[in-house]
């Protein structure tokens, strides 16, 4: 009788256990107006603070969303260039000094861009090694940052990375990129050691804020507020619409205080400058490794008019034999290719007859497509390399000679090699014997080596 008069309904506990659980989401998804006034007065502060001491910051924050959310612990930035922001981060954690310290952070990920620099690189080591870059900009121009996160030491006018297991690193006068490559292990043995160091930073880093995958993103859940103010609610824009806010806040800081009004230094310039238009380059390469020649049944029409016959020169573009090479290596993502490949396409359909061997390349030759529009159809080709396997791997750019070495039974030189990687090779490649031969280099990428071997270019794919 006991246990029966104290019979526990099983889905009765769990329907109210939901009950609960459904209405604490619900207090969550909604932010009553007097704690809203104290986050938005906090917050207003800290971004007039920015307007009127470091304009740059204030000017591009004017420009971006900054959304209250409970999907992150402190604050996190994605690739649209919208600040999620937990509330009881800013109003319980930070004084207001500090909130304006790791706005300035989050608008940093933003102005020097480093989701689209990270160019395939491992995120959560590319992610430690811009924040100990930004945060090292942050102290210098005077800001106060919270005692979490990745903080470099200054030792008199030297900046520097103190990480347990590693020997002191002077970051004062390089850049994420450098950093990254010296924190990157460079062996196998070197790895497993790394990776211990690595995951405590990566925990040290994620105290302060973190960097949103599009996937991570799309799964963020935004707090109702009592405003229909535009800027607490997510946006989605495009890298040329945050281009164009940096270079206005920029444009504008520099005429309301005579120069770069505190830019911080890992800002760069060069971010701004128009790159190589690569599709430009890549349809001229096709076109100059046309093979010339002399039509004597046609005279030119300028010689003839001087009173003397000559014979017209043509462009035998029906015919181009080219060999496109491209690195897939670790460091240039799908994404890129992809890209590449897309243009290549294009101008491949405003040729008559093409033929081009396709290579993908890391270590080895691991894939070729063999572009002939004289035997298939626009549409096979299409197929074909829209479907192409890809491969990550290390860089070896002889592979290449000895890929072709192996195919061809002789050794006639081809008209031209183009080739596509980040330059990082080996110290002394064996390359094709080409008559014309092009580099093609990504933007984070090197051409110490490579330009001994003929011309190179560098060029910015994801921005074009």
């Amino acid at each position: 009788m006991y246990l029966s008069s104290r019979y526990i309904d099983e889905k009765q506990i769990f329907g109210r256990y939901q009950n609960i659980l459904l209405e604490q989401t619900m207090s969550e998804a909604e932010m009553d107006s007097q704690t809203f006034q104290a986050f938005e007065d906090k917050l207003t502060k800290a971004k007039f603070t920015l307007y009127k001491e470091k304009p740059f910051f204030g000017l591009l924050l004017t420009k971006l969303r900054t959304v209250p959310t409970y999907s992150v612990p402190t604050m996190a930035v994605d690739n649209n260039a919208n600040i999620y922001i937990n509330p009881n981060f800013v109003l319980k954690e930070l004084s207001p000094d500090e909130v304006t310290g790791v706005l300035a952070h989050e608008v940093m990920h933003i102005a020097t861009e480093t989701f689209f620099r990270q160019r395939g690189r491992k995120m959560e080591l590319w992610n430690i090694a811009t924040d100990y870059m930004m945060n090292r900009d942050i102290l210098e121009m005077n800001m106060k940052l919270p005692k979490m996160g990745l903080l470099p030491v200054q030792q008199g006018d030297r900046w520097i990375v103190k990480v347990p297991g590693l020997k002191p690193i002077d970051i004062t006068d390089i850049s994420a990129e450098e950093l990254y490559n010296i924190l990157l292990p460079k062996q196998e043995e070197q790895e497993k050691q790394m990776q211990k160091i690595i995951d405590k930073l990566i925990q040290e880093q994620g105290k302060l804020d973190k960097h949103l995958s599009p996937e991570e993103a799309q799964g963020i859940e935004v707090i109702g507020v009592p405003s229909e103010d535009s800027v607490y609610k997510p946006a989605k824009q495009g890298q040329g619409d945050i281009r164009a806010a940096v270079q206005d806040a920029l444009d504008t800081a520099k005429r309301t205080r005579g120069n770069e009004a505190g830019t911080p230094r890992s800002f760069s310039g060069d971010l701004m400058k128009p790159k190589t238009n690569w599709k430009m380059l890549l349809r001229n390469f096709i076109k100059a490794a046309s093979t010339p020649y002399y039509d004597w049944g046609r005279p030119a029409k300028r010689a003839m008019a001087s009173g003397y016959y000559a014979p017209k020169m043509r462009m035998e573009e029906e015919d181009i034999d080219l060999v496109i090479a491209i690195d897939t290596s670790g460091s240039i993502s799908e994404d890129i290719i992809k890209v590449f490949v897309s243009e290549l396409l294009s101008i491949i359909r405003s040729f008559k007859k093409v033929k081009i061997n396709l290579l993908l390349w890391h270590t080895s030759v691991y894939h070729e497509t063999d572009i002939d529009t004289r035997k298939k159809s626009f549409d096979a080709i299409q197929k074909e390399l829209l479907s192409m396997p890809w491969q990550e791997g290390g860089t070896e750019i002889s592979c290449i000679k000895k890929y072709l070495d192996k195919k061809k039974t002789k050794t006639n030189k081809i008209s031209g090699l183009l080739v596509f990687t980040d330059g990082f090779v080996e110290d002394k490649p064996q390359l094709p014997d080409a008559k014309k031969k092009l580099f093609m280099i990504t933007e984070a990428g090197s051409d110490e080596i490579l330009k001994k071997y003929g011309p190179t270019f560098f060029v910015d794919i994801p921005h074009s």
